[in-house]
């Protein structure tokens, strides 16, 4: 078994043959109130490859900070990179790595410049769009216990036990990883990597997503987890078959009445 050691600045990352451990950045403040954050105006609302009216999430323009152009082959990383300033300190020798962290270090930005003083989680899901919500009076320990067996999968002790050190009132921080592995795997296909673990732990991710959503009554946190949800299993769909992913798709699809 390798194991790789990256330590940049305050961000720790452990990786194994198929986890991340992660400590979140210290620069990064969590904020303890909840503030007044007006929702964008339905007329404003960008348009989701996947967004029926019925969904409720608030969506938010998230603006290029530079133009990176396309990155390593990749105009999806290019489109991350583009929202980042070019000094950061998310690079990784891995592409796959370098998008899964970068989102990481945008979702913090994002978190940081909307969420006033208040508990609000921020997600970056690529074409300058970004979801913005507040977090439920929930615990992500909460949300541990809550998950049953048979949806707990390879990480769930890392993200959902562990990371309770970090992010244990900010149950939302599911999401955070959500996007960070849907986006890597999404770089990764686009230049030809494979991305079976990846896009299995989005699915994952996902799927305690659900649970929270099914825990708080959100609607908003269900309707951005089946949004999610989609987009994962478009990607999949292109991928092809893979016998661990669909498996577990399977268990979400019945649990959650997917379609």
């Amino acid at each position: 078994m390798t194991f790789k050691y990256l330590l940049v600045g305050a961000l720790l990352v452990f990786t194994g043959c198929d986890s991340t451990i992660e400590a979140p950045p210290m620069s990064t403040p969590i904020p303890q109130a909840y503030p007044d954050y007006p929702d964008v105006p339905p007329d404003s609302q960008p348009t989701l490859p996947h967004d029926p009216p019925s969904y409720s999430f608030n969506v938010i323009e998230y603006q290029k900070v530079r133009n990176a152009g396309v990155v390593n082959g990749s105009s999806i990383l290019g489109d991350i990179e583009s929202h980042m300033p070019q000094s950061h300190i998310y690079r990784s020798s891995d592409i796959v790595t370098w998008a899964h962290e970068t989102t990481h270090g945008l979702n913090s930005n994002i978190r940081n410049k909307h969420g006033g003083t208040g508990r609000v989680n921020a997600f970056y899901i690529l074409n300058n769009k970004a979801v913005v919500m507040q977090e439920p009076n929930y615990t992500l320990r909460q949300l541990a216990s809550a998950v049953p067996s048979n949806l707990r999968g390879m990480s769930y002790r890392l993200y959902l036990v562990q990371q309770q050190q970090y992010w244990n009132n900010e149950p939302l921080y599911v999401f955070d990883e959500a996007t960070a592995y849907l986006n890597g795997a999404k770089v990764g296909f686009e230049v030809g990597h494979k991305v079976e673990s990846e896009l299995l732990q989005a699915f994952e991710m996902i799927g305690y997503a659900l649970v929270l959503a099914e825990q708080t009554k959100s609607k908003e946190i269900g309707d951005f987890a089946h949004y999610l949800y989609k987009e994962a299993h478009a990607l999949k769909q292109k991928w092809g078959p893979s016998s661990k992913i669909d498996a577990h798709v399977s268990k979400l699809a019945t649990a959650f009445d997917l379609k």
